[in-house]
């Protein structure tokens, strides 16, 4: 077992999860009790990972009372992040939630070397917190009211008669609607913004055909971190999620 529970190191449970089915049923109870816990988290985690969060859910629930007390420091926090996370539509702690939970996503995507899938999920993180926050003001980015947009954005009607709004208008407007630390976060970051989505538009992931490079995602890692987090912890506080969910475990949660 313990060559697929070491993949965990690496965020890799699908991995483990397949290494694990494929082990003979030990005869040792003990043993065998084990490897059936081994595999059903891994299966959980695996599913987290794939932004599945109802079926990690149903997983985890069926292993909790075997977890023990020495898990409840781990276990608590990630239970409470995975009710954030399946909340109904209308309950203002599930995007922000969500929003976590793609950084973290991004962030394991990169401790296995995938620059480009992390940077992809990075900039999808800073789309969408723009569009979270437009929407708490019953902005809708996907089809703007003349009413909303300001003369010095200038934004037209498409083919299909709809204004919308990218990334970087999205954030002019949340300035602009929200102001306050929104609107200084865009006048303080709107020159760095554009620097680091310059790098981004060289993935093949967006429009370029170069690889993302480690130093690319630390310097987008860093910004996101100094600048983006503190905004999103403090909006995500204010709908209503006091505590951000931890990064998803490296070691085993059965084990004391």
């Amino acid at each position: 077992m313990q060559p697929f529970i070491a993949a965990w190191r690496r965020f890799a449970y699908g991995e483990a999860a397949e290494g694990l089915d494929r082990l003979a049923r030990p005869r040792d109870a003990g043993l065998r009790a084990e490897l059936q816990i081994a595999r059903g988290l891994s299966q959980a985690f695996d599913a987290w990972d794939r932004f599945d969060h109802a079926a990690a859910c149903e997983q985890l629930e069926r292993y909790r009372p075997r977890l023990g007390k020495e898990a409840g420091a781990v276990v608590g926090p990630l239970f409470t992040a995975l009710k954030h996370l399946s909340d109904e539509p209308e309950s203002p702690r599930r995007t922000p939630a969500r929003l976590w939970d793609l950084w973290l996503n991004a962030q394991r995507r990169a401790a296995q070397g995938r620059y480009d899938d992390a940077v992809a999920r990075g900039y999808r993180l800073l789309e969408w917190t723009a569009q979270w926050l437009l929407q708490t003001q019953g902005v809708d980015t996907s089809d703007l009211r003349p009413e909303q947009i300001p003369d010095s954005l200038g934004i037209n009607a498409n083919p299909d008669g709809k204004r919308q709004a990218g990334l970087r208008n999205a954030w002019e407007l949340a300035a602009h609607h929200l102001g306050g630390e929104v609107q200084a976060f865009v006048e303080a970051e709107r020159s760095h913004m554009l620097e680091q989505l310059k790098k981004r538009n060289y993935s093949i992931l967006a429009h370029g055909d170069q690889p993302i490079a480690k130093a690319d995602w630390e310097a987008f890692h860093s910004w996101i971190d100094a600048a983006l987090i503190p905004l999103l912890q403090d909006q995500a506080a204010r709908a209503g999620l006091k505590r951000l969910a931890p990064q998803l475990p490296q070691q085993p949660i059965w084990q004391s």
